[in-house]
């Protein structure tokens, strides 16, 4: 899958020859990361100075970095090689932290022996506050549901988009509704 890419010049033209070597550049940081959304090249020619600026979207974060040199391509090289690091960083922390994360401490079963919760490696307490299965119903039936009870919240079985779906209420009143993309 290829990344959505803008590619904006400064001073320059962009060409179709560095088009295309940006384009491949930065398709190749997938292989570090596979969850990058988009990104922005900015290329800006300021009298011998050339400048290759990136702002790279991705699932976990935004990442924005820019490298000066004499040449474009090889600001674009340092720029990508920079990002690349970046990126092997971030994914080796998210490998880490599921490598450590414990999932048997935190089944239901667990958490109902734990009278007072669990704590978190990261210091977060968790406690079970309400186990209980709802009958599916539709997006008008748990706003109605939402606003009998005093929680902000409500979790439910959307049977119209036969998924799970939270409804909640907002700071003004009306209901927002998350509609989670597994």
């Amino acid at each position: 899958m290829s990344i959505n890419i803008a590619i904006t010049g400064k001073n320059i033209k962009i060409t179709d020859a560095i088009r295309k070597y940006v384009t491949e550049e930065v398709n190749g940081l997938e292989k570090y990361f596979e969850k990058i959304i988009g990104a922005h090249v900015i290329l800006i020619v300021e009298k011998e100075r050339k400048i290759a600026e990136i702002t790279l979207n991705t699932s976990q974060s935004t990442l924005h970095i820019d490298e000066v040199s004499d040449d474009m391509y090889k600001s674009i090289d340092a720029v990508v090689d920079h990002l690349a690091r970046q990126l092997k960083q971030i994914k080796e922390k998210m490998i880490d932290k599921k490598r450590q994360f414990d999932k048997t401490k935190f089944t239901t079963q667990n958490m109902e022996k734990a009278r007072d919760g669990i704590e978190t490696d990261e210091g977060h307490h968790i406690v079970l506050v309400d186990r209980y299965v709802k009958k599916p119903m539709t997006v008008e039936e748990a706003a109605m549901q939402l606003e009998m009870v005093e929680n902000d919240f409500l979790v439910f079985y959307n049977m119209n988009a036969d998924q799970v779906n939270v409804i909640y209420k907002r700071k003004n009143g009306d209901f927002g509704l998350i509609n989670p993309d597994f």
